[in-house]
């Protein structure tokens, strides 16, 4: 049963390319919002997005920021490896990147929300952060 080849079906829905064009597309968003955040807070970084190299692990005296880095917690957690985290004084930050069809906008962001609620509660818990 394949579904017909829409543009949107080919931009964002189809498995056979999921893999492939769909994993490439991700990686080449999640980098350049990576380079934002080494402007942001102080790192080196490229002037031009697609020469950064991106870095497992960042940190200075203000953030930490892991890439693609798997969070320990005390529970086995399905979704502990965000794409990116941002670890603040006080807060931290996962971001997952998604790229779904316009229809699928807020399903797949409430998708990611509750991948990572039990990965955000073990971390409020473990290192006392919101």
């Amino acid at each position: 049963n394949e579904k017909d080849e829409t543009v949107d079906h080919l931009i964002s829905g189809c498995s056979k390319i999921s893999q492939t064009d769909y994993l490439e597309r991700h990686n080449r968003v999640a980098k350049i919002i990576h380079w934002k955040l080494c402007q942001k807070f102080g790192f080196e970084y490229s002037n031009k997005y697609w020469e950064h190299q991106v870095e497992k692990v960042l940190k200075n005296e203000k953030v930490k920021i892991l890439w693609d880095f798997r969070i320990q917690t005390d529970r086995h957690l399905v979704h502990n490896t965000p794409d990116i985290t941002i670890v603040e004084k006080k807060r931290v930050w996962f971001i997952d990147i998604a790229i779904p069809g316009d229809a699928r906008i807020e399903d797949k962001q409430q998708e990611k929300i509750t991948q990572y609620r039990d990965l955000q509660i073990e971390v409020e818990q473990l290192w006392k952060k919101k």
